[in-house]
């Protein structure tokens, strides 16, 4: 048997039409059947359920979306609060450390314009205090020394002053007598006056001093007594009337040069503090 080839005619056309024509030719079938309420309820509640599910699933992303970004915005107000409180710490610390850094140079510039003011005037002051003290217990120790010798003067010729006085007496006031004693009167006058002014030169020099010193220090009241000292050594000279020599010159004279040694040494312990100032520019 031979093959029939592709493609091959399964039917003759002729058989097709007929076919065709045939099945179009049936008659038309109509079922009657009853409404089912329950397919349309299980297609709604299907539809419904299918529309719910997507919608509950939205809903669900939506509530822990928003959830989860309420989260991070209270994780990133806290991450900020923490943060700003950090940088609020840092700038506290920071303005702290300036402001002590600010007070520590307002402090150095305030003790180096102190320092340059005590340089130029509180120590230019304190050093011709120096000097002036110096100068002043110098002329005091010196005026010391006077004292002593025109109180040897004014013993001898008051007690010269004395004997022409009992002489002029005793020639029964005779104009030689006369002459002699007025000349001795007048010698005494002149001694009792230059006395007179160096124990006033010596006061004043002691007040002046005392009014430099600080009256608190204790070596003021050592420098007062000192002074004071030297100014009674003088009144304690003595005058022997029957040879008319003095009696105790020597002692007193040497008194007076120990007196005069402790004087200085008190006033040098004050001057040298005084001098360590100055080179400290206090």
């Amino acid at each position: 048997m031979s093959w029939p080839g592709v493609p091959f005619k399964l039917l003759d056309a002729g058989n097709v039409e007929q076919l065709f024509l045939k099945l179009s030719s049936l008659p038309k079938l109509t079922i009657d059947s009853p409404t089912d309420y329950n397919q349309l309820a299980l297609t709604v509640g299907a539809t419904f359920l299918g529309g719910l599910i997507p919608a509950l699933i939205a809903w669900r992303t939506f509530y822990v979306n928003a959830k989860n970004v309420k989260k991070e915005r209270q994780e990133q107000q806290r991450f900020l609060k923490a943060e700003r409180s950090k940088q609020q710490i840092f700038m506290m610390s920071e303005r702290a450390s300036q402001f002590a850094s600010m007070k520590e140079d307002r402090e150095m510039q305030l003790s180096i314009s102190q320092k340059t003011i005590n340089a130029q005037v509180i120590s230019v002051n304190r050093q011709k205090w120096i000097a002036d003290v110096r100068e002043n217990i110098a002329e005091f120790c010196s005026l010391a020394f006077d004292h002593h010798n025109d109180r040897i003067d004014y013993l001898i010729h008051e007690r010269a002053m004395n004997l022409e006085s009992e002489n002029f007496k005793k020639s029964n006031y005779s104009e030689d007598m006369k002459v002699r004693y007025e000349k001795a009167a007048d010698d005494y006058t002149k001694c009792l006056e230059r006395t007179r002014t160096t124990r006033s030169n010596m006061d004043k020099l002691k007040f002046l001093i005392l009014l430099s010193l600080n009256h608190e220090e204790k070596e003021t009241h050592e420098i007062h007594s000192s002074m004071h000292a030297l100014q009674l050594l003088v009144n304690t000279l003595i005058i022997d009337n029957e040879t008319g020599m003095l009696k105790n010159v020597t002692e007193v004279y040497s008194e007076l040069i120990d007196q005069s040694n402790k004087l200085m040494d008190i006033v040098r312990m004050v001057l040298k503090r005084e001098w360590e100032r100055v080179k400290l520019c206090e």
